[in-house]
Order: structure tokens, then sequence, then C-alpha cells
């Protein structure tokens, strides 16, 4: 069974559809539909229902989709592990994280080690953190950022905390909001406001906080691409959710705490008690001891 198509058949449906997966891999697309064709003739099975609008896995289709990724995992590890027999560590990091942390935290770490591992590559996908969570404890994915409701002593889940940040509004410089020191979530009635979609830690710590307070948010757009959501806030049409880490780094917003204080612990994680690739366990490693030497 030719590996490169088990690589395109689990990358079409981790970015949902064949056009997706061949900008993901930088192919084209006739290319990825070719190479779908031929290992669903290869093991003379359908892989997805054509008669779905969306692709969808047929039964065999989700079978194989189990052992491909296990399958890609062994071989990863095992290109590893002889590339780390010359001393130098080689192959690719995978990471799969929220946008939030993705762009406003992740890039300083992963340059520092990236730096230090000239050889290697990376490759960051985004998610909201209960479906990271989902797939960590499924065995689907190896290094994850998840909401740190969980502690150390989790049966299922080794964890790094990496951020503990309060969540705020992220409003433009002229928006009545940006002067004050705080906003209560009573003063957010009928406020236009721009919010992730459901299955993102902060869309879910907010709402939470507003079913306390009885408020019914005015949610004008709903999307998980946060410089959508950066942009229409800076443009004054309403205002959307951050976390302090983002203060300074996005140039004409205003980030306003919001009261009762409810504040966030980000978490590295990867499944415990079980091997994953030498390069994701060295960065996992590595952070383990950047925080304890900054504690």
């Amino acid at each position: 069974m030719d590996i490169k198509r088990l690589k395109i058949f689990v990358a079409v449906v981790d970015e949902g559809g064949f056009s997706a997966a061949a900008r993901k891999l930088y192919m084209a697309q006739p290319a990825v539909s070719i190479a779908i064709r031929k290992l669903e003739e290869e093991l003379k099975v359908e892989l997805f229902d054509a008669s779905a609008r969306r692709k969808q896995l047929t039964h065999e289709g989700e079978r194989l989709l189990h052992h491909a990724r296990e399958l890609l995992r062994q071989v990863s590890r095992l290109e590893s592990e002889i590339h780390g027999l010359s001393g130098t560590l080689t192959g690719q990091l995978t990471v799969v994280c929220p946008s939030m942390l993705a762009t406003y935290f992740l890039p300083d770490l992963l340059g520092q080690f990236m730096t230090q591992h000239p050889q290697l590559t990376a490759s960051i996908s985004q998610q909201g953190t209960q479906d990271i969570e989902k797939k960590l404890r499924q065995r689907d994915i190896e290094l994850g950022v998840i909401v740190g409701e969980l502690t150390e002593s989790d049966p299922e889940l080794e964890v790094i905390p990496l951020v503990h940040e309060r969540l705020c509004l992220a409003v433009s410089e002229d928006h009545e909001f940006a002067k004050r020191p705080f906003v209560r979530y009573e003063q957010l009635h009928e406020v236009p406001m721009f919010i992730y979609e459901s299955g993102y830690f902060i869309r879910k710590a907010f709402m939470r906080e507003c079913a306390r307070a009885g408020v019914q948010p005015d949610l004008r757009l709903q999307a998980n691409f946060l410089p959508l959501l950066v942009r229409m806030a800076r443009n004054g049409a309403g205002v959307t959710l951050g976390l302090q880490l983002m203060k300074d780094q996005e140039k004409g917003l205003c980030l306003v705490p919001l009261v009762p204080a409810s504040t966030l612990t980000l978490l590295l994680a990867k499944p415990r008690d079980k091997s994953i690739s030498i390069v994701n366990q060295a960065f996992f490693d590595w952070l383990v001891d950047e925080f304890r030497s900054e504690g």
C-alpha cells in the first residue's frame, strides 16, 4: 500500500475536501482525486459516500482512517528514530491548537525550538479546544492545546500549563467601552458581537457567564477565523472576545476585562502512557524544561 496515498486520504478527511487537501499538500486538485481513486481501486471499496453533499466517510473509510493514522504515526516515529541515530533531530513537529494561541503565543516558542533544531519542519493545525481534547483522548493526535480544567493527575492526558489569561472584550479605540476599566456582562445587552463558533474555549466561557447574568448577547457574526473577528471589531462595527496576551499585539484594538472575571488556563497535552514521535516528545520535554526554569 502506498504511504503517500494514505497521507493524501488523511489530509482530505482533516481538511474537509479535495481542494483544501490539495492546498495543504501543495498538490493539484486532480492529483488528489486520482490518488483517492487509486486507493479505492486497490482496496476494492468506496471510501467516501458519493451521495452526501460534503465528503463523508463510508464505514470502510472510517476503518481505514483509524488504521491510516496509526500507520502514519509509526512511519513518522521510525523516520525520526533513524535520523536520530546521527544525533540530529529531524522530522516534523505537529501541534493542533486554537487560533488565539497559534497567533499570539506559539510563534515565539516555535521559533526558539526550530532555531535550535534547524532540520525540523512543523505542521500547525487550528481547531477548537473541545475537538482537540476529544481527538487526544481518542489517540487521533499526539500534541494539542486544551483548556486547563484538568489536573496533572488526569489518567489519560499529560499536560504542561502554558498561559493563564483573563477573558476580555476586544474593542476599537474609539468604542465607548475602550476607556472603561472593566465591563460587566449585564452591560452587553443588545451590544453587537462577533464571536467564535461552538467548540472554542473562549465562546464556552463567555456564554456561561452570560447565562449566569441573564444576558442574551446580540451575536451578529459567528466564525472560527480570528483575523476576521479582530478586523470587524477594529472597524468599530461591534466587539469581539480576546485574552490579555493580545494586548500590544493588535494596533487599534483595546482589551477591556470582563466582570466577573473569567480566567482560563491553556495547556499543551499529549496522551499519557503512549509513545509519540521523537520530534513531538522532544518539543514537549523542551517546554517542560523551559517553564520549569521560568518558575
